[in-house]
């Protein structure tokens, strides 16, 4: 349950631990206060040198006066800054106040709501914050007991602003719901995420709206479906594999068709191709892409969008075994196209292949994937940003522009022409590694295009977006406040500001 309420009551009447004021660079603190508060609030951010610096947080002492023992100053940048920038300062700063607030044990919490615009920002980040993985360690179940917010309250300057702000932060709160169900899913380690748990979420979300229908196709029901590739992925695990389609249709007739796909793999050990150990210990989250996919649908049937979704999923394991496929077998995908496979541990865009291929049946406005599919990309981007692929500048410029409203960190890369026939086999239609070494996130998404372009199922090109997100869907160090170690939720904000734009 949500920590957050709204109120247009002066803070005096909210027995508070601590009070935070956001601040930009012209250092202005607000009339609300006494100008004798004033002037030791500012007389402290000047001593300490905060200047409202963009996602700075400092926490103190309060003056004798204050309806709280601390205050926290939240910088806010410029105010000149665009929306978008101005609210991912806020976002991190508030975050880094609030978890400087819990290790000292400071729970009922204040924020000094500067405007209506603010409020989605300001719950997301007491929503990040006070995230906590709990379910295999005690230690972690008494610190979220002895820690987490008891209460936060965001105080609004009118009546008005406050009723505004509540209804922002309810559906901000919906949103974090579907963004913790992501976390949620990508921290469970491989023995409690089975390709069997993503079908029990998806079956969860599917009897929440009657406007989501659900299909799940099993091995044999996949083998029907000509799910070649997928299936050979899938055949070194004694773990069942499931393909899960996930289908929104809004009450009205839609106005566009959008395509989802998550790579599904719930632990990677590279196959026949084995990783070093060392490299496997964090493939439990070779399944975020999925987990992406499923923590938007729950958010769904309070969206509303007017246009059909779907979400397709290809969930496996892959595994050694002596039923494993191996280095230099050639399958085929559902679409006709031939793959040399070269490397077992390049298994997510096999899998990949056949969903694309899927998805153009289905004659969509857009397909757009979402994978941890490659080392390169974390390489080229770091942790904090995910790499863009795609075949149309129109499908490119919306999913930038989404990702940049939610403060997600997303980079467009190229696609040259030239590397293509670097993913091109002399024994079948193409090779599941390129020719040459480098440029590795580009030579992958050049292999998804693939099976997007003219094809024997569709006769023409379809709208396609990759998103490679191996870096930022799981924080090794907390590079950014509000993400904290382990799984970020990484992309479902900007799958939602999509999903709301994608029928204008």
């Amino acid at each position: 349950m949500s920590p957050i309420t709204v109120t247009s009551k002066e803070p005096s009447a909210t027995e508070l631990d601590l009070i935070i004021i956001p601040v930009d660079t012209s250092k202005n603190i607000g009339t609300q206060y006494s100008p004798e508060i004033q002037k030791h609030i500012s007389a402290v951010i000047d001593r300490i040198g905060f200047a409202g610096e963009w996602g700075r947080a400092e926490v103190f002492v309060a003056p004798q006066g204050m309806h709280a023992p601390f205050v926290g100053v939240v910088g806010m940048g410029d105010p000149s800054l665009d929306s978008a920038k101005k609210l991912e300062g806020l976002r991190r700063a508030v975050a880094a106040a609030l978890l400087d607030a819990r290790q000292h044990l400071l729970r009922n919490v204040g924020i000094m709501l500067p405007d209506t615009a603010s409020a989605s920002a300001l719950c997301e980040a007491v929503l990040f914050a006070d995230y906590w993985f709990t379910e295999h360690s005690a230690m972690q179940k008494r610190e979220q007991k002895a820690r987490s917010l008891t209460t936060v309250t965001l105080f609004a300057a009118s009546a008005g602003e406050a009723s505004r702000a509540k209804a922002i932060v309810v559906l901000a709160e919906k949103v974090m719901e579907g963004v913790t169900l992501t976390r949620e899913m990508v921290n469970q380690p491989a023995s409690h995420m089975a390709p069997s748990v993503l079908v029990q979420h998806a079956k969860k979300i599917a009897k929440t709206s009657p406007q989501i229908s659900l299909t799940v196709m099993n091995r044999v029901q996949a083998a029907k479906k000509k799910f070649s590739a997928f299936l050979a992925v899938a055949r070194g695990s004694k773990e069942e594999p499931y393909v899960i389609h996930l289908k929104y249709i809004p009450k009205k007739k839609p106005k566009k068709i959008l395509v989802l796909i998550g790579k599904g793999i719930t632990f990677d050990s590279g196959g026949l191709s084995l990783k070093p150990a060392n490299s496997m210990e964090d493939m439990k989250i070779d399944m975020a892409g999925a987990a992406t996919v499923l923590g938007l649908f729950s958010i769904l049937p309070t969206l509303e969008p007017d246009i059909a979704v779907h979400g397709i999923i290809a969930a496996c394991e892959n595994m050694p075994s002596g039923d494993a496929y191996r280095p230099g077998d050639v399958i085929t995908a559902m679409n006709g196209k031939t793959i040399e496979v070269l490397n077992t541990d390049a298994e997510g865009r096999v899998t990949l292949a056949d969903m694309l291929s899927y998805a153009v049946t289905f004659k969509p406005d857009a397909i757009v994937d979402l994978a941890t599919l490659t080392g390169a990309c974390v390489v080229a981007l770091g942790d904090t940003h995910a790499g863009l692929f795609g075949n149309t500048k129109e499908l490119n410029e919306k999913i930038m522009a989404a990702a940049k409203a939610t403060g997600e960190g997303l980079v467009e890369m190229p696609l040259p022409e030239e590397y293509r026939p670097t993913v091109q086999s002399i024994v079948a239609d193409v090779r599941n590694t390129a020719t040459m070494k480098m440029g590795g996130a580009i030579t992958a998404a050049l292999f998804l295009q693939e099976f997007v372009s003219p094809s024997s199922i569709s006769g023409q090109a379809v709208a396609w977006a990759h998103l490679d997100i191996a870096g930022p869907v799981y924080a090794e160090q907390p590079l950014i406040p509000y993400w904290q170690v382990g799984a970020t939720g990484y992309g479902v904000r900007t799958l939602v500001n999509l999903v709301e734009g994608f029928g204008k």
